[in-house]
């Protein structure tokens, strides 16, 4: 299995809710050869995708 090597991309932001505190980091992977943005816009198509095979099948 090939190991992946991570770098921290940028600040932490943390966002307190109430008692709960949510801390969001970001990391970019060295060897990938997509972007976030691209990762993104591929998720969105594919679950669209998924909803209208799934109103074609209703």
């Amino acid at each position: 299995m090939q190991e992946r090597n991570y770098k921290p991309d940028g600040a932490e932001h943390s966002i307190s809710i109430g008692k709960t505190t949510f801390i969001v980091s970001s990391f970019t992977d060295t060897q990938a050869t997509a972007t976030a943005e691209e990762l993104i816009i591929r998720m969105l198509k594919s679950k669209v995708a998924e909803v209208a095979k799934e109103e074609k099948i209703a």
